[in-house]
This record gives C-alpha cells, structure tokens and sequence, in this order.
C-alpha cells in the first residue's frame, strides 16, 4: 500500500535507529533508504544495518550519489516505488505506524484528497547523537487544508506553512510535485548558502505543489514526531537567504511553477498570477517578522532570564510540570499513561533512550 523513503547523507547512526524502530513495530511496508552518504564507511554501515534485518523488515538500500533529498525521493519513486501511496521521512524523524494504517484507510475512501497525516511533536535529547536520555519535547505544527478550490488551499498554506509530504501522500501526486523541484538549480557546492537556499525553495515548492493537487487531512492522533538536534541539514539564515544569489532566481520558480499548476486545476492565467504573488507575500511577510521576533528574543531580557533559571534545577522541574499540565506534547505530558500521545510516543522513547543499543 505504502512506500516509505528516506533520504540520507553521512548519517548511518541514525538509520540504523530508524531501522530498528520500525522493526521493533513489525512494520509490514517496504523502506527505500536513498543513500547519498559520500564516506564508503558510512554506505557499508546502513547496508550491514539493512542485512541484519533481513526477515524483520522489508528495507533496500539505494545509492543516490551526488544528490539531494527531493532528487532521492524522485528517483526512488520513479524507479522503484510501485506501492499507490509514498511518505517523504527524514532518517532522524520518525512516522508511527498504526496512524499510517489509519491514514490510509482515510485516503482509500477520500480521492480528492492529496495526503493525510496527524499531529506532531519535536524532542530534544540532552546530549549530542541520535541517542541519549530525553530533555524535553513541544507541538510541531500540522495543519489539514480542506478548502476545495486550489487557490484557496495555496493562500491557506502559506499563511500556516509546514511542511506537507512526511503525510501518506498519493504517489502520483508526489511525482508530478516532484518534477516541479527539480527546476530548482543546485549546482553550488554542498553546504554552502546557494546550496541550502535550494534545500529551501526545494521543499516551498514540493509541499505547494501537492496542496494545490488536493486537499491535506489531518487526524488527532500522533503520528510525526521529530528530533531537534545540532547535525541537522538546516536552511540558511533568513538574511542570508534572502540576500543570496538563489532567492530571485527560486522566486520566480516558485511564481511561474506554481502558477502554472492553479492553472492546471482551472484556475485562469491572470487570477493564478495574482493568488500565488499574495500568497507568497503572506509567507514571507510572516516568515521574515518570525525570525526577526526571534533574533529579538535572543537579545531581551525573558530570553536571558529563561537561559539563567534553566540553571536552577528546582524551577527547571516546577516549570515543566507547569507545562505538562498546559501542553498535551511536552514530554512530561506524553509520558504520563493517561495522554492520548502515550502510546504512539513510548516505542520511540524507548529506543532512543536506550543508551546501550545506542552505544554510548
């Protein structure tokens, strides 16, 4: 029913956790790890993870050199995925399986409908790696988009963005969104600015692309959840973004391409012009006074108070139990038998903090 691929690069660790949690909930779908790793080391680790897991799971491994997430994804989609359904998973996050099944089941009985996913949350380990013990975990937003018309759902999107194609996606839908990234340029060198500024329009562009395909449900169940750690593969600052050589050029991708596919669905030339230029001015108009909210914050004085009080252990303890009271995903919260997020969240508690698999 369901092809999961995960795009990777010089990460073996955290495959391997990957691996072995989706072994440990008797995942009965198949997992493409997309290997761009540039180390022969780190290949020959995720394929001795894949073979010890033979029996237990259904992984195969495939070498994607040279190429980034959205081209793994295209690639392993074109010429191996068969399945009618693809998740998108980053080898450091992961989906829960029983709310894949029921998201599924949704998708079966709704065609207009793109994707389905549920709620999310982030962890933070108290160490560096991919394992350790936990120290906290908060909401991650994941909004459905139900409006019928495609436009509609385009400005909604970019007025709430995050990411969409982590959902249980229809596989069609995630190719044909698929060929609009590979518009985007990326030929700068890896991990510099225009590198990761294509990153960024990248994945603008493949979560627009299927909102403007069909609509996004959204369960109440846990069902994406994500670590926030230093290793990560991150955006450029949003100054440096938009200061670099890739943002007019990934702009005007982003209007013509989008623009293009409203038209696809109905919408007439002139009007698909004028929806995607607002709805890309509401994005980076809320986008841009977010991080600089946030560099503000970084600089005041609740910001500083909060750095000095995360110091005194008692206040720490009295302030999460505070929020555990509040917050339905801080970690506290989750651990607790009673929250309708237990049990989709301890399997992967338990992993994580399992300090012996992990090697530490």
């Amino acid at each position: 029913m369901i092809s999961i691929i995960v795009p990777t690069m010089n990460r073996p660790q955290f495959v391997k956790r990957l691996l072995d949690y989706y072994a440990g909930q008797s995942f009965p779908h198949c997992i493409y790890i997309g290997d761009s790793s540039e180390d022969q080391k780190d290949r020959e680790q995720i394929l001795s993870a894949i073979e010890n897991l033979k029996g237990q799971l259904k992984a195969e491994y495939v070498y994607c050199p040279n190429m980034n997430n959205y081209e793994v994804m295209q690639t392993i989609i074109a010429d191996k995925v068969s399945t009618p359904y693809v998740s998108y998973l980053a080898d450091d996050d992961f989906l829960v399986p029983d709310v894949i099944e029921e998201c599924l089941s949704f998708m079966e009985s709704h065609p207009d409908y793109f994707g389905c996913c549920g709620n999310a949350v982030l962890f933070k380990l108290n160490n560096t790696g991919s394992y350790g013990a936990f120290d906290a975990a908060s909401f991650y937003p994941a909004y459905g988009i139900e409006e019928n018309g495609a436009g509609e759902r385009l400005m909604t999107h970019l007025s709430q963005y995050t990411s969409t194609f982590h959902a249980v996606c229809r596989k069609e839908m995630m190719e044909k969104a698929l060929r609009n990234t590979s518009l985007i340029k990326k030929e700068a060198r890896f991990g510099d600015t225009d590198w990761r500024a294509s990153l960024f329009f990248g994945e603008l562009l493949l979560s627009c692309s299927l909102v403007v395909q069909g609509k996004l449900k959204r369960l109440d169940s846990l069902h994406y959840i994500r670590q926030v750690h230093e290793s990560r593969y991150l955006f450029p600052d949003w100054f440096d973004l938009i200061s670099c050589a890739a943002w007019v050029e990934g702009i005007q991708i982003l209007k013509k391409q989008l623009a293009q596919d409203l038209e696809a669905k109905g919408v007439p030339s002139l009007l698909a012009g004028s929806i995607v230029k607002q709805a890309l001015w509401n994005y980076i108009a809320r986008w841009g006074s977010s991080k600089l909210k946030q560099q503000n914050n970084k600089m005041g004085w609740r910001e500083n108070a909060k750095k000095r009080l995360k110091h005194i252990p008692s206040l720490k303890r009295l302030w999460r139990l505070f929020r555990s009271c509040k917050e339905e995903c801080a970690l506290e919260a989750m651990m607790r038998p009673s929250s309708r997020f237990h049990k989709n969240f301890m399997p992967v508690h338990s992993l994580v903090s399992n300090t012996k698999e992990g090697g530490l």
